[in-house]
């Protein structure tokens, strides 16, 4: 079973096949006595690598400064030479300076621990054909995991049955839109981010639901290789570490020089040896900083209590040094400079594109009919309405919060909406069919109306909405929306249409599919972005005040990512711009050499943004990195 957890192509094994060799039935799941077997076995389903809280541990680490073992030395000779005053000075010293450390450090190792037992998931898996809610560390290989909206995946996992499932990845790719997800087999050379039939530990699942088969766990999760990768990388000094050993060695060379002198002058004038040797040795003790350890150790403390206060929790006092040497910032986009969330960025109407430009109020009453649509056919609604708006909870799929916000900004209120035209039968968004709709009584009859992603309600549209009156979608009207949507797709938005139909029917007839959704009116597009955050631009700017350059490491696509790097203030006009793809393709050497000269890399995986790390450290760099992905 563990040489099983080994192998990477999960996603390009047919179903039956995969079931064979994991030896479980997918609707039965594994049976209690096989799953204590193989935990048994395999052990949890928890990452290590991490640095655990050991005291000992923690208290040898202050021993690694060189002015503390010069100091360790001094006392030892001091107590060896009957000088028991200086020897406890010494060692009082040596003693101050390592509780504070153990004390700051252990601090913040316990509130890491604590962070980490907050966060306690669990699970829903199929065992002896019933499922049952456990704790996501007793998962094992095998397992048959049922996965819902809201459920964070335990496990590596391939799906065997599904709907409407969409995952937000970005946890692990730094892609802020969800991904949609489905049962099938792959082409085995397929890159991570395009296995659609594969859900990774660690992700959220936004809708839909699916049934899954572990294929790994723990440290053979994507995740737990990244913890491992992380773990084995080659340990380097700190700026701080660096200069403390330099300073250590020109003290004992001075000192030792000093001695020497000393030493020689006093055998030429005639006096003792042994006066002599006790004589030299009580002027390098006394010659040695003994303050400089305990000023150093309290200088960094001070430091981590300061960024303790702004809301940052350091596990190491060098760390906080170190923070302080670094002159290249990596940073991840979503969720760091964006808030990691939906936000209507554009409506563009077809009234916009082929009416009168000087009429504003149809612009605005076409742009509000856009968003009457997409109201109508979301599925978001609000909890507590008569609260504060800051306060109000939003319930539903991120495109639907973000279209029911941006409705209710624009004036169009769901209240207002159903009250004059009830709803009365509605059709949620599925997959399959990339759109949602839902039917409307009016007084004279009853209105379809549907939003859905472009291509499809292009394809089902004969007419569109222009200055309050349905026009021809000619050839050329048809290519002027297809390149609107190409364009507005460029700019990193994701897009959805919207188009509507009077009808008479009283219930949409699913069976009939596309001879009952043709001839739509299509009415316009409403684009969505992730907003950034309030302070990105200003943080962007403080850091280059200070000397800092900011590289972003990104997963989205390319386009995205230079949007974002332009409006926060990276340069992209003087630096390169790369993907992925492209950086698999350097050799160390070459990434070195080029690394200065890019601002911006997309499409990037884990792993590489490590190599990208290394390559900036080969420059001598002192590298920060935040975000996650």
């Amino acid at each position: 079973m563990a040489s099983l957890q080994k192998k990477d192509a999960w996603h390009a094994v047919p179903e039956h096949e995969l079931c064979k060799r994991f030896e479980v039935h997918p609707h039965e799941g594994l049976g209690k006595e096989e799953v204590v077997k193989r935990k048994e076995q395999l052990g949890e389903n928890r990452i290590s690598g991490g640095e655990e809280f050991h005291l000992v541990r923690i208290i040898l680490h202050q021993f690694t400064n060189p002015l503390v073992i010069i100091l360790l030395a001094a006392g030892l000779i001091s107590f060896l030479l009957d000088e028991r005053a200086d020897a406890l000075v010494i060692l009082l010293t040596i003693f101050v300076n390592t509780m504070v450390g153990v004390v700051q450090e252990g601090k913040a190792s316990r509130a890491f621990i604590k962070l980490q037992e907050h966060i306690t998931r669990r699970a829903v898996v199929v065992r002896d054909g019933i499922e049952q809610e456990i704790p996501s560390t007793d998962i094992v290989p095998g397992e048959i995991i049922v996965l819902r909206a809201g459920d964070y995946v335990p496990a590596d996992a391939r799906i065997l049955d599904g709907r409407n499932l969409r995952i937000n990845e970005s946890a692990l790719t730094g892609e802020w839109v969800g991904v949609d997800k489905k049962p099938g087999t792959l082409l085995e050379h397929m890159p991570l981010t395009d296995r659609t039939n594969m859900t990774w530990a660690g992700t959220l699942v936004e809708e839909g639901w699916a049934r899954s088969l572990v294929v790994n766990t723990a440290n053979y999760t994507e995740f737990g290789k990244i913890s491992l990768m992380v773990g084995a990388t080659r340990k380097v000094k700190t700026p701080l570490g660096r200069n403390m050993a330099s300073l250590a060695k020109i003290i004992s060379v001075i000192v030792l020089a000093a001695v020497g002198i000393i030493f020689t002058l006093g055998l030429l004038r005639g006096e003792s040896t042994v006066e002599m040797f006790l004589t030299s040795v009580a002027i390098a003790v006394a010659a040695v900083p003994e303050g400089l350890p305990v000023a150093v150790t309290v200088i960094l403390a001070l430091g981590m209590e300061r960024i303790l206060k702004s809301g940052g929790l350091v596990k190491k006092l060098t760390a906080a040094e170190t923070l302080g040497s670094t002159n290249i910032i990596l940073t991840d986009k979503t969720g760091t400079l964006t808030q990691a969330k939906m936000q209507v960025s554009q409506v563009i109407t077809g009234s916009q594109l082929f009416g009168s430009p000087s009429d504003v109020l149809t612009q605005e009453a076409h742009t509000s009919a856009a968003l009457t649509i997409g109201v109508s056919t979301s599925d978001a609604f609000i909890e507590n309405q008569n609260a504060d708006l800051s306060e109000w909870v939003v319930r539903g799929t991120p495109t639907d919060r973000a279209m029911l916000l941006a409705g209710i900004q624009a004036g169009v209120r769901p209240s207002h909406v159903f009250e004059e035209n009830p709803r009365i039968d509605f059709l949620p968004f599925e997959a399959e069919r990339r759109f949602s709709a839902s039917l409307h009584k009016t007084k004279k009859g009853t209105l379809l109306r549907i939003t859905g992603a472009p291509e499809v309600l292009l394809n089902y549209a004969t007419r569109v909405y222009v200055e309050g009156r349905t026009v021809v979608l000619s050839k050329q009207r048809l290519e002027a929306l297809q390149k609107t949507h190409e364009n507005l797709s460029k700019g990193g938005n994701r897009v959805l249409a919207t188009a509507f139909r009077l009808e008479t029917v009283e219930k949409i007839p699913v069976a009939d599919g596309a001879d009952f959704f043709g001839k739509l009116v299509f009415v316009g597009f409403i684009a969505f972005h992730d907003p950034l955050r309030p302070d990105a631009v200003e943080s962007m700017q403080l850091a280059r005040q200070a000397g800092l350059r900011a590289v972003m490491v990104t997963g989205d696509h390319r386009l995205t990512a230079e949007r974002i790097a332009r409006e926060v203030g990276i340069d992209v006009t003087n630096h390169a711009v790369i993907e992925g793809d492209d950086l698999e393709a350097m050799t160390p050497e070459v990434l070195a050499e080029r690394v200065e000269s890019i601002s911006v890399y997309a499409r990037v995986l884990p792993h590489q943004k490590l190599r990208i790390v290394e390559a900036w450290q080969k420059r001598g760099a002192v590298v920060a990195m935040t975000g996650d992905g």
